[in-house]
């Protein structure tokens, strides 16, 4: 028979690097809490993200890191980790493990990003957040992180027909400007004001 944890660990995907220790209900907050630790086997694989070295060790842990998780069994589902900090033996600099399932937006999974990434673009970002149960703040957030990265990753090298035009965005004399690329029909660029 399987313990929660290890359903939860199967849950999650974690691999051998990781382990749920245990899984608890938090009655005060109705949230059901599996916490998650290293094994061994993080510090076999890890490497040094400045040198690429491996041979690095744990340096020490922050406590009590939390990340929002999808819903399960109707509950909220926050996972907590004592989340480690590796060293290197050879440069001796010290940084942050990224966690298992760690998303862009601080202390939400990726699998949570995800369903709230689903959500947006169908209804305004305060009904998805009260479907969601977060602070529409905290999803903006997470909107912004995922708009910067595609942002980065679009590709004008082949763009020669740039329109530009200005429009109102409010009373009150307030512009934007907006260049778009006319042969694809697509906005390359938005800024507020008109100069």
């Amino acid at each position: 028979m399987k313990t929660p944890e290890k359903l939860f660990g199967e849950m999650l995907g974690l691999d051998e690097a990781w382990v749920v220790e245990r899984a608890t209900f938090n009655a005060s907050s109705q949230a059901v809490e599996p916490h998650v630790r290293e094994t061994e086997k993080l510090w076999q694989k890890e490497r040094c993200p400045h040198d690429g070295s491996d041979g690095v060790v744990c340096h020490d842990h922050v406590r009590g890191v939390r990340w929002r998780h999808l819903n399960v069994f109707s509950k909220e589902t926050e996972i907590v980790c004592d989340l480690p900090r590796g060293q290197c033996r050879k440069c001796a600099r010290v940084w942050r493990v990224v966690a298992p399932r760690e998303g862009r937006g601080k202390h939400f999974t990726k699998e949570f990003e995800a369903f709230a990434l689903t959500l947006m673009p169908e209804m305004p970002l305060k009904s998805a957040s009260k479907i969601l149960g977060e602070q529409d703040t905290r999803m903006w957030r997470v909107l912004h992180a995922y708009v910067k990265e595609a942002r980065a990753a679009v590709d004008m090298s082949e763009v020669c027909n740039v329109g530009v035009d200005e429009m109102a965005r409010a009373k009150g004399r307030r512009y934007l400007t907006v260049f778009a690329d006319l042969a694809d029909r697509r906005v390359l660029f938005a800024t507020p004001g008109k100069d």
